[in-house]
């Protein structure tokens, strides 16, 4: 299975979607907004309830398969695109898991002090706090980095800071540079991407 954060800017929207523990921050006046939920048991109870209501197993804060030992078939993540062993019939004699791959969806209206946005899978914030992240970026735009620098240089701070999963980042530039944007002009932002696999990934993701 996959999980997948994407952003779509329309004028001054921008409408954020996840599935699974890939999130999107984005930088306000220096401070981050957390834009997406993280589908993960061990943090978001309303994914234990709903997993609950439908007969879905708990394992340790994982999904358990519904037909086969939980200690040995299990998923961290509530929300996945693909996890057929999970989904179909075939293989969990009709019995619902839980897992699923409906996105969560929000919509923000982008200010003059919004910055940047950060995509991240859990690679990046499984070693890096939000605040962490925004503060290595603004740090960056400071020093005159432009995107692609910035995407490649957060995605080796994670790995240097011991990051054992996959760290893809998506770095969105909402200002350039001497210039302060306004909602209309944010259609123009630089943007670039730059991601790095490590071994050992359970959730691989795509931004």
């Amino acid at each position: 299975g996959s999980t997948v954060a994407a952003a779509l800017m329309i004028e001054d929207k921008l409408i954020t979607a996840n599935v699974g523990d890939s999130e999107i921050v984005l930088c306000r006046k220096g401070q981050p907004l957390l834009l997406t939920t993280k589908h993960h048991l061990s943090c978001n109870e309303a994914e234990v309830e709903r997993v609950k209501a439908v007969g879905g197993r708990i394992f340790h804060s994982r999904i358990g398969h519904p037909k086969f030992n939980p200690q040995l078939v299990s998923l961290a993540v509530s929300r996945a695109i693909g996890d057929a062993g999970f989904k179909l019939e075939e293989y969990t004699d009709g019995k619902l898991s839980g897992v699923i791959a409906d996105a969560e969806t929000k919509t923000t209206t982008l200010t003059i002090d919004d910055e940047f946005i950060i995509i991240g899978c859990d690679g990046l914030w499984d070693v890096m706090t939000y605040e962490d992240a925004c503060n290595f970026c603004s740090s960056m735009i400071k020093q005159g980095a432009d995107s692609q620098t910035i995407s490649t240089n957060i995605v080796q701070e994670a790995l240097r800071r011991g990051s054992t999963d996959n760290v893809t980042v998506l770095f969105v530039n909402l200002q350039k540079p001497g210039f302060a944007a306004s909602p209309s002009q944010e259609g123009d932002a630089d943007t670039a991407s730059m991601s790095q696999s490590n071994s050992h990934s359970q959730t691989p993701a795509a931004s």
